[in-house]
């Protein structure tokens, strides 16, 4: 079995029924699908001013829906974090940060998307973020690919998985 519940070499079925959920850490096995590991692609977007936490949702949301829509990941698979940097702390050229709506963000991905796929999912972006207001040239987007090999969770490669989406798009 490729899908559902394939953690630590047990397949669904009974066995999977039968595995006790966690209820905290060290307390052995957890029931969770295959994807609970991976959350792939991984997504950091960091901030040189303060939003508000709604402004800090919307952000997130604005770019998984750009990688939703780009890449063809399901919705559910989602890894996404918001760093909010004092501006002296997070500097973009020669002069020091001042407080703006200038946006990074990072993505961590398997390799194998096409250019065509990695154009739509530049415009999603910076159009997403421009409907909150930040404007596009103050977003910069870094996409780092990787194999499927190299990357890892439960102790198996991703490569070992059916990861339930294509990267082929």
């Amino acid at each position: 079995m490729r899908r559902g519940i394939e953690l630590f070499g047990i397949s669904g079925g009974a066995h999977a029924a039968s595995l006790p959920r966690r209820t905290g850490p060290g307390t052995g096995l957890f029931r969770r699908p295959f994807w609970y590991l991976w959350h792939m692609p991984s997504t950091l977007i960091e901030v040189r001013r303060s939003y508000t936490a709604d402004e800090e949702v919307a952000i997130i949301d604005a770019v998984h829906g750009a990688l939703v829509a780009a890449f063809k990941i399901p919705a559910k698979d989602r890894h996404s974090r918001l760093a909010v940097f004092e501006p002296h702390r997070m500097v973009n050229g020669l002069e020091p940060g001042v407080a703006d709506a200038y946006t990074r963000v990072t993505i961590d991905c398997f390799a194998g998307r096409s250019i065509e796929a990695k154009r739509n999912l530049y415009r999603e972006i910076v159009e997403r973020l421009e409907a909150l207001g930040i404007p596009r040239d103050g977003v910069s987007i870094l996409l780092r690919e990787s194999a499927v090999e190299n990357w890892g969770a439960g102790g198996r490669a991703a490569s070992d998985y059916d990861l339930g989406f294509d990267v082929d798009v």
